[in-house]
């Protein structure tokens, strides 16, 4: 298994624009890659899931691996402004996915980055009404040569 989850936090972390209205936790922006998060973590923040699902395809040349990932933003629902901020930054993070180039992101040694794919961003699920979340589903097409 390839873990992807710290090459994508750490390429979130380095987009300032991205993570403007991000809070802040232990002096990093809050982008999360385990759950639950730390109780004093406060909102907005991002948390980037484990790989959903991983295939392989195994060719002549190499191995092409898909693995996905869920980016959740979460935010307060408290008022229209802090709804719309949380909106606003999962836009953000769906382009900066959407024209992913290989030199863009760091990739475990041996593999490459053939292309990203995203869906969404979409609602995703929150605990109670106080809250607003909204995901990116990445798919992350990669290969490594044999």
């Amino acid at each position: 298994m390839i873990n992807l989850a710290t090459q994508i936090r750490a390429f979130i972390i380095a987009d300032g624009a991205l993570t403007n209205d991000l809070s802040t936790f232990n002096t990093e922006k809050a982008v999360f890659t385990r759950r639950p998060v730390p109780t004093t973590a406060t909102y907005p923040m991002m948390i980037v899931s484990p790989q959903i699902t991983a295939n392989d395809n195994d060719y002549i040349d190499g191995l092409y691996r898909n693995s996905v990932y869920d980016i959740a933003v979460y935010g307060s629902n408290d008022t229209a402004a802090n709804y719309r901020t949380t909106e606003n930054i999962a836009f953000l993070l769906q382009d900066k996915f959407a024209r992913l180039r290989s030199t863009d992101i760091t990739m475990p040694a041996g593999w490459n980055l053939v292309q990203a794919i995203t869906n969404g961003p979409t609602p995703f699920p929150t605990d109670d009404l106080t809250k607003v979340a909204r995901g990116v589903t990445v798919t992350f097409q990669i290969f490594k040569k044999d």
